[in-house]
C-alpha cells in the first residue's frame, strides 16, 4: 500500500470545511462509483469507472487509495480520490513515470506558466538526480512555486516574480 498520508490529511481537512450541500456531491461521487450499493468501491468497480485515467497504474493507484488494505474503498478513502480529482492532484513523474506523485515534486516554471493543458512534472529523486529529458532548466518545487505564485499575485509585478524565482531556484542542467 502507497503512502499518501499528506494527500489524504488535506482532502480530510477540506472535505470536513465543506457545506452539506458540497459533502453531499462527494457522497453522490462515491455512490456513483459503488455499483452494487453495498458501501464499498471494489476493485472492479474502480476499474469500471476509472481504466482510462490512470492507464496501466489503475491498481496501484486503487492501492494506494485503500488506507487499510482491505481491497475495498469506504467513503473516508473515496474522499481521497474526489480530492485528488477535483484538484487535478493525481500527477506523475515525467522522469521515472512513478504515479501519484506524493508529498514534494519540483514542476517545470516554463510549463507551468505557459502550458494549460499539462505541466512537466518530476519527483525530488529524478530531480535530483537529472533523470529526466526536458528543453526547459527553471524548476521549483511545489511549495516554493505557490509561494512565487502567491508573491505574483500580491505585488502585480513581473520584477518581483522574476526576483522570486531567482532566490527559490536552483540552477539544473537541462540534458537536450
Amino acid at each position: 500500500m502507497g503512502d499518501i498520508k499528506e494527500i489524504r490529511d488535506a482532502a480530510l481537512a477540506y472535505y470536513h470545511n465543506l457545506s452539506e450541500e458540497q459533502k453531499q456531491k462527494v457522497y453522490t461521487f462515491f455512490q456513483e462509483i459503488d455499483i452494487d450499493g453495498d458501501g464499498t468501491i471494489t476493485m472492479e468497480e474502480f476499474k469500471q469507472r476509472f481504466e482510462g485515467s490512470f492507464g496501466d497504474n489503475v491498481n496501484r493507484t486503487f492501492e494506494d487509495l485503500d488506507k487499510n488494505g482491505d481491497g475495498s474503498l469506504d467513503f473516508e478513502e473515496s474522499i481521497t480520490l474526489y480530492y485528488s480529482f477535483k484538484t487535478r492532484r493525481t500527477i506523475s513523474c515525467d522522469g521515472c513515470k512513478a504515479f501519484f506523485l506524493k508529498g514534494l515534486y519540483f514542476t517545470c516554471v516554463d510549463c507551468f506558466e505557459h502550458n494549460r493543458t499539462t505541466t512537466f512534472d518530476l519527483c525530488t529523486s529524478c530531480y535530483r538526480s537529472r533523470n529526466y529529458v526536458h528543453e526547459h532548466c527553471n524548476f521549483l518545487d511545489n511549495y516554493a512555486l505557490l509561494r512565487t505564485k502567491a508573491a505574483y499575485t500580491k505585488s502585480g509585478s513581473t520584477n518581483q516574480v522574476i526576483y522570486q524565482l531567482n532566490s527559490y531556484r536552483l540552477e539544473a542542467y537541462c540534458h537536450i
